[in-house]
């Protein structure tokens, strides 16, 4: 059905003929896509129903299809798709369909620098998407904030200590923000607590010293003598003229005066160099004995003869012998050999008639004619009794302990107390507290008894005091070779009674 109400005139044919234009009109009936009664070619929203064509902005585009109704935007460009055109959306190159504007400076929220600070210009100077409106640094591109190091400087904590490097003059030490004596990367620790920390220290754990010194750390560098020698290195730290005991030992000189080999503590004659000792002659004068008889010179008034140190009745050279002790010398003595005659008499020499004693032996065949209890010396003597009164086959003149037939001498331990020495720690068993131990336990000096004396040596010991009598550390009472506190506390409880 063809009316003129659905018949499309065009000009645009180029020509006037009307049954040409009769009969493309029929060809070409009008097309009305969203139906709302306005050809599509006239309709300024062809697929949008919008019979009353209202365009507010007269952009011949209709308000019912323009994506700006209230801007002309002919073109209709939405670059962000989210069904505003760019004419009026505040964020044309970000979708924000809400069209949020907190700070109303006509740029949405979400393409806004500054979306509560109004900024129409949107300046970033530092270029960091944060406008310079509401950058407290707007010159810093990495800060919008002053934090602790201010604008311009990174509050970056490079070893996580919790202080910025700004203020952290150690950035790369957790432990340090300042440097210290000891420098960044090493603790400032003083172990000793000395005063000098660990990293000045070369004694790091021993309070007295921050060098090893001569004596090394935990050993004190102190010259008790002034000898320039430090007591750990001097034997003699109390001498100040030596520093090895020598051979006189500690506060004695080795001096030699006469240059002899032999030091004067032990030459007692320091001025001779041919002497040590006085001698028979003393010093300065050779105990040389040119006969060799056995008297030096000095005193041999016979210095050639090897028989007489006096010329005597006899002269040097012949033998004052008095063979028979009769005080008259063989060379006078006709009877040389008889000590009662000096002539033969009438029993001839070496024969006396004489009966000294009276014991009805004449002297020539009394062996003891003094005594008139025996004929023969025996092994005591004429005159004294070879009584045993032990009977332990020592006559008691020669048995000083007469009474104990196990001894003949006093000893150590007295008559009738043998010296023995069960434990061979050259103590007899009469003065050893402890006969069958060599070494008491806790008898540090081994003087056989344990008392405070052997208390204060182990402390002496322990302190470090050189002590004042010999130590013998097999006395220790735990086995260990050492004499320490345990020996201290066991001697004290010995002598408390406590132990």
């Amino acid at each position: 059905h063809l009316t003129l109400s659905n018949v499309h005139y065009l000009d645009s044919v180029g020509t006037d003929d009307s049954i040409t234009n009769l009969i493309y009109a029929v060809v070409n009936p009008l097309v009305d896509s969203d139906g709302d009664g306005v050809g599509d070619d006239a309709d300024n929203c062809p697929n949008t129903a919008n019979a009353d064509q209202a365009d507010s902005d007269g952009d011949d585009v209709g308000d019912a299809c323009d994506n700006c109704p209230n801007h002309a935007n002919t073109d209709q460009v939405n670059s962000d798709s989210d069904g505003l055109g760019d004419a009026c959306d505040n964020c044309p190159n970000t979708i924000n369909a809400d069209q949020v504007d907190s700070d109303a400076d006509d740029v949405g929220d979400a393409c806004d620098n500054c979306p509560n600070e109004a900024n129409v210009d949107q300046a970033d100077a530092d270029g960091d998407l944060v406008g310079d409106a509401c950058d407290n640094c707007p010159s810093d591109p990495n800060k919008i904030e002053l934090g602790i190091c201010g604008c311009g400087v990174a509050d970056t904590d490079s070893d996580n200590d919790g202080t910025p490097d700004c203020d952290d003059n150690c950035p790369d030490d957790p432990n340090k923000t300042e440097s210290g004596v000891c420098g960044c990367g090493v603790a400032d620790t003083d172990s000793d607590n000395d005063g000098t920390p660990d990293c000045d220290d070369n004694c790091p754990d021993d309070p007295n010293k921050t060098e090893l010194g001569i004596c090394g750390c935990g050993v004190a560098d102190t010259d008790s003598d002034n000898d320039g020698t430090p007591d750990c290195d001097d034997n003699c730290p109390d001498d100040p003229n030596k520093t090895e005991s020598g051979v006189c030992g500690c506060g004695v000189a080795d001096t030699d005066s006469d240059n002899d080999g032999t030091p004067d503590c032990n030459d007692n004659c320091p001025n001779d160099p041919n002497k040590t000792e006085p001698g028979v002659c003393g010093c300065g004068t050779s105990d040389i004995d040119s006969d060799n008889d056995g008297t030096p010179d000095c005193n041999d008034n016979c210095p050639d003869d090897p028989n007489k140190t006096e010329a005597g009745i006899c002269g040097c050279g012949v033998a004052d012998t008095d063979s028979d002790g009769d005080g008259t010398p063989d060379c006078n003595d006709n009877c040389a050999d008889d000590p009662n005659k000096t002539e033969p008499g009438v029993c001839g020499c070496g024969v006396a008639d004489t009966d000294s004693d009276n014991d009805g032996t004449p002297d020539c065949n009394d062996n003891c004619p003094n005594d008139p209890n025996k004929t023969e010396p025996g092994i005591c003597g004429c005159g004294v009794a070879d009584t045993d009164s032990d009977n332990d086959g020592t006559p008691d003149c020669n048995d000083n302990c007469p009474d104990d037939p196990n001894k003949t001498e006093p000893g150590i331990c007295g008559c009738g107390v043998a010296d023995t020495d069960s434990d061979n720690d050259q103590i007899p068993d009469c003065n050893d507290a402890l006969p069958n131990d060599p070494i008491q336990k806790g008898d540090i000096n081994n003087d056989g008894t344990m008392d405070l004396t052997d208390a204060v040596l182990a402390i002496q010991i322990i302190s470090g005091i050189t002590p004042t009598q010999s130590v013998y550390k097999e006395a220790d009472v735990n086995g260990d070779g050492k004499i320490g506190i345990q020996e201290v506390t066991y001697i004290l409880q010995k002598i408390s009674g406590l132990r």
